[in-house]
């Protein structure tokens, strides 16, 4: 008798779980909710006929920097082609730069900016690991198959979460009306990289833009503010020099890289309580407005 109930039990969950995935899956793809920020970008890009610039990285550039923006203050078109790095392998970004490269004219990129929380190191270690085709686009990764994005996301998210994930044409992340951040979740100041992570960064991002954006000039930008970090200008100043050794050695030590221009540009610290995300590295969409118009600047003035 116990036993029979029990296998209901166990045969009632089992259903209602299938339902919940079933029922979750036709409406993540019905509404887009778990088109990943992958597939979504991708066919975003396909949209626009020719690509200016492109701006590359991870959750920085993702929520912080508008390509939109930059087409507006270059008039030319640029495309947010950043994906969130928490969770991802250099080899998976490697893979959707690849995607990048095949759905446009990669000769005629001109710049590439290059933002990466990648730069940091964190006390807490991610571990998650990507797999294309399961949705997972590196926020979170959803329970067994379920998509990402849906039900389970919905019921589960806290207040400043951003819902659904939806990419604008311009491959930007779509909360400008929302005004909401999402939160970093890393506990832990971070700190200035190593000069061996420094060059682990330049060998590893370098020759991967440059062979596939051969004409493109590399701007690196470096996020002004970190969680709970107050800034420091003098050890900004002293990162900067030391990226800037590094990078100048690896030119040199690349002879096909020779042409290749790099420069590296430091965003400013705001002090706006309105534009800072509590507990979060990133900013709100009126601050990404803001950083992208001071980056825009400082390239500028470069």
């Amino acid at each position: 008798m116990v036993k029979g109930k029990f296998v209901r039990i166990v045969v009632l969950f089992i259903t209602v779980y299938v339902a919940w995935v079933g029922t979750s899956a036709y409406l993540a793809h019905a509404t887009n909710f778990a088109w990943a920020t992958r597939d979504q970008k991708i066919s975003r890009i396909q949209e626009i006929e020719e690509i200016a610039g492109l701006i590359v990285g991870g959750s920085n550039a993702v929520y912080s920097l508008s390509a939109e923006r930059m087409s507006t203050l270059t008039s030319e078109p640029w495309f947010n082609a950043s994906i969130i790095n928490e969770g991802f392998t250099f080899e998976n970004n490697l893979l959707f730069l690849d995607d990048i490269v095949n759905s446009i004219d990669a000769t005629k990129v001109k710049t590439v900016i290059l933002s990466s929380i990648r730069l940091v190191k964190s006390k807490k270690a991610v571990g998650m690991i990507f797999r294309r085709g399961y949705g997972f686009d590196g926020g979170k990764l959803p329970p067994v198959w379920l998509p990402y994005d849906s039900i389970f996301g919905f019921i589960n998210s806290e207040h400043n979460r951003i819902f659904p994930s939806f990419i604008s044409r311009n491959g930007d992340l779509l909360h400008d009306e929302a005004e909401v951040c999402t939160t970093a979740g890393r506990p832990g100041n971070l700190q200035w990289a190593t000069n061996d992570q420094i060059v682990s960064f330049i060998d590893s991002w370098l020759p991967a833009i440059h062979s596939r954006f051969p004409n493109a000039e590399v701007v690196i930008t470096i996020p002004s503010r970190y969680l709970s970090n107050e800034p420091d200008p003098l050890k900004e100043e002293a990162y900067v020099n030391r990226l800037e050794t590094h990078i100048t050695t690896w030119i040199a030590n690349h002879k096909e890289a020779a042409n290749l221009s790099v420069s590296v540009t430091p965003e400013p610290n705001y002090f706006v309580d309105s534009i800072l995300c509590n507990n979060s590295n990133h900013f709100n969409a009126f601050g990404r407005q803001l950083r992208t118009n001071a980056l825009y600047a400082a390239m500028v003035n470069k």
